[in-house]
């Protein structure tokens, strides 16, 4: 029986992910995007050009630099190594 229902569960989500889950094969992003109503795209978008114009990224140390200041990386490493 358990058998039985989990073939029907099988059967049901392949007509499902066939017929009704749309193709976002050699589609970008933002299409992907557009395709399901989202704005997922859109706000990572205005979020890396608002954090590009709060700091001049002159080299990648420095993009890296602002990232772990950000997330507390650095205040995080001094704590550890003041305990030791």
């Amino acid at each position: 029986m358990a058998f039985l229902i989990f073939a029907v569960a099988c059967a049901a989500a392949y007509v499902w992910a066939t017929y009704f889950v749309p193709e976002t094969a050699r589609l970008s992003l933002e299409e992907i995007d557009k395709l399901f109503r989202a704005s997922a795209g859109r706000e990572e978008a205005a979020l890396k050009s608002q954090v590009s114009l709060s700091y001049n990224p002159c080299s990648a140390f420095d993009v890296r630099f602002q990232i772990e200041s950000d997330l507390g990386l650095r205040d995080l490493i001094r704590e550890l190594t003041d305990e030791q």
